[in-house]
């Protein structure tokens, strides 16, 4: 069979019978199914053929067998010819745009899907969320800024959503006042503790004025100079302090040595120390050393399993930890043995990743935007080609697509199920049969 659409088999009745345009799309070989769609998507359509045939639910089967310039070619087609009905399904489309547009730096592209998000953003918070992460983890951190200044307050008043589900816009709003902070506070400029107080309210962050006060002096300082740990580390309280007053000064070493804004930073910085927090045996002894030792199976599990739906963190975090141990190294919190070990554990685990996301790699090149860590000084070429060339890679050919094997399976079940009733039908008759033929002989040998 042609894996090219054969247009004059597929006449108009197809385009105005909700039934014959979803048996015509189950006849179709997979290859062609991107085609049909897209004349369906030219056809004078309205929305009770749209309904019946539940549209949204053959365009992610169609975007299972299509490459991402193809899929940005439907959504541009379904945001000019289907617009009304498109606003009640964008968010399933508008984060593959700003992925593919993030990837392949086109601002205008990345802001007018995020437009779609900022309209609505209570219907697309599920999608919303991750593509917050992503925007900051690329760089585009005034997008993010934006975004969330918008947003936060629909999002947190809505009766719809969860209480917290706007808490994520505000770690946005909070890095980025902060780091405005630094940069007035390193030129020599006063900054406000009150406004800065007040801003904070209104995000309901609970900082007090004393730690407001911490951070500016910590953020004002001339020198980073970190107090090394002292004391039983096995009170988490004081470990906690310690690693939250030390993270102001990791996030002035990345954005001061390789231009890496607060927000991101710190989401490499939190999620780490989550995973460290975790994992922490109970012995009598915590000290720094073996507080911050860890070996691949306990990274691995934690991020199989806590940051499984989490893809850009992952990244985040492996690509991540290398900026951390060299900062701890050049600040003498750690040996450089436990640096050399927890740097070996990052080279066993990054093949691993790679090999496990290999078809959608590209989507985490941010890794690749930022300036790479001391310990690595250059990226490796053969890294940064596997995640070039998993972009707009051909899928393998599928002689059938999801929604096709589905639609045959249960076309089978039904079968199936005739059959069986079929073969029950039979079989009482039989039965049946057997009783009258019965009956008759007893009443014959009667006689």
């Amino acid at each position: 069979m042609s894996t090219e659409l054969d247009k004059s088999k597929v006449n108009g009745i197809v385009f105005q019978e909700p039934e014959e345009w979803i048996q015509t799309y189950m006849k179709l070989p997979s290859q062609a199914l991107y085609d049909f769609v897209m004349d369906t998507l030219d056809q004078h359509l309205n929305d009770a053929f749209l309904e019946k045939i539940d549209l949204v639910e053959y365009l992610f089967d169609v975007r299972e067998q299509i490459r991402p310039t193809q899929e940005m070619e439907l959504v541009q087609k379904l945001r000019t010819r289907e617009p009304d009905y498109y606003r009640g399904i964008f968010c399933y489309f508008e984060n593959h745009v700003i992925e593919y547009a993030l990837f392949r730096n086109e601002p205008d592209k990345t802001k007018e899907a995020l437009q779609y998000f900022i309209q609505d953003p209570v219907n697309g918070i599920d999608m919303l969320i991750p593509v917050l992460r992503l925007l900051y983890l690329y760089g585009d951190t005034e997008m993010a800024l934006e975004c969330s200044q918008k947003v936060y307050n629909q999002v947190k008043d809505s009766p719809e959503l969860i209480p917290g589900a706007e808490i994520e816009f505000a770690d946005v709003l909070y890095m980025g006042m902060w780091q405005e902070a630094y940069r007035q506070l390193q030129a020599g400029n006063d900054v406000d503790s009150s406004q800065l107080n007040e801003q904070i309210a209104e995000w309901d962050y609970e900082v007090d004025e004393d730690e407001v006060e911490e951070i500016k002096k910590r953020l004002s300082q001339a020198d980073i100079t970190i107090e090394n740990p002292a004391g039983p580390w096995l009170a988490r309280e004081a470990r906690i302090l310690w690693l939250r007053q030390t993270s102001w000064f990791f996030l002035r070493y990345m954005l001061e040595r390789k231009r890496i804004d607060f927000i991101s930073s710190d989401t490499i910085w939190c999620a780490f120390f989550d995973f460290l927090e975790r994992k922490q045996p109970e012995i009598a002894k915590l000290d720094p050393e073996t507080y911050f030792d860890f070996n691949l199976q306990e990274l691995g599990g934690y991020l199989a399993k806590i940051l499984s739906a989490q893809q850009a963190k992952i990244f985040a975090i492996a690509w991540g930890i290398p900026y951390i141990y060299d900062f701890l190294l050049e600040h003498l919190v750690i040996s450089p043995q436990l640096h050399k070990k927890a740097i070996d554990v990052v080279r066993r685990l990054k093949p691993l990743l790679m090999d496990g996301y290999r078809d959608t790699l590209w989507k985490y090149d941010f890794v690749h935007r930022w300036m790479p860590p001391d310990t690595f000084p250059d990226f490796e070429s053969e890294e940064v080609e596997a995640f070039r060339a998993s972009f707009d890679k051909q899928k393998p050919a599928a002689t059938k697509s999801r929604l096709q094997l589905y639609h045959e399976t249960q076309k089978t079940a039904l079968m199936n199920q005739r059959k069986e009733r079929q073969a029950k039908t039979e079989k009482s008759k039989k039965i049946k049969s057997k009783k009258t033929e019965a009956k008759k002989q007893r009443k014959k040998n009667r006689r």
